[in-house]
């Protein structure tokens, strides 16, 4: 339903695991009710357009509710569907997982990381996402560059947060990060910015 959602959810994702390709997230929702809370993780990519994405990468699923570590069932149906009672009076859930990238995919390695945020988190279900705000942030290993339209609110160190957005436009804004960079300034700086990020595995790639 197209309703309000009261507060934000936070998703923060560790990115430096290359030897492993294994990205680590820590997620955290408000919740709007007591009862049974249904989480889902997301079926459809904006790379194909489809229902093409897997649940068969997520791993590790620790759920917490106020701090107490809490049972989840999959839903015998829907595989990307989890099913969590969730007890009055109860403020946020926590999760922590792990997705496991595919090597074919070839999202986190030494030089270069591709954070596609659809594979990274999990929603409640009952709004549209253009109504649930999410403040995301990620960490890098040292050295890296990020690049995204998401507008970068502060960055410490290797961990970049971004501004909040609605949980619609975070996915459709994946960030790119990388050793090796160069940026080209397509428009003016008095004007809207357009910037053309080129990224690579190693130096002699950035040459044009």
């Amino acid at each position: 339903r197209d309703r309000p959602f009261r507060g934000a959810m936070t998703l923060a994702v560790t990115a430096t695991d290359t030897d492993h390709q294994v990205f680590t997230v820590h997620e955290t929702i408000p919740l709007q009710h007591a009862g049974d809370v249904v989480l889902l993780y997301p079926q459809w990519e904006t790379g194909s357009h489809a229902p093409t994405a897997s649940a068969i990468e997520l791993a590790g699923l620790v759920v917490h509710i106020d701090g107490r570590r809490t049972t989840w069932h999959r839903d015998p149906l829907n595989s990307h569907a989890f099913d969590i009672v969730v007890p009055n009076g109860a403020q946020a859930i926590a999760l922590d997982f792990q997705f496991l990238a595919p090597h074919r995919a070839a999202l986190l390695r030494a030089n270069m990381v591709d954070v596609e945020w659809q594979r990274l988190l999990l929603y409640p279900a009952g709004w549209y996402v253009r109504d649930i705000p999410v403040q995301a942030s990620v960490v890098f290993a040292a050295g890296m560059r990020a690049f995204s339209a998401l507008e970068i609110a502060h960055q410490d160190g290797s961990r970049v947060a971004f501004a909040r957005v609605t949980l619609d436009k975070l996915v459709d804004a994946p960030v790119y990060a990388g050793r090796y960079w160069r940026q080209f300034r397509l428009l003016p700086k008095r004007v809207a910015p357009v910037r053309l990020d080129v990224l690579a595995d190693a130096p002699s790639q950035l040459a044009i």
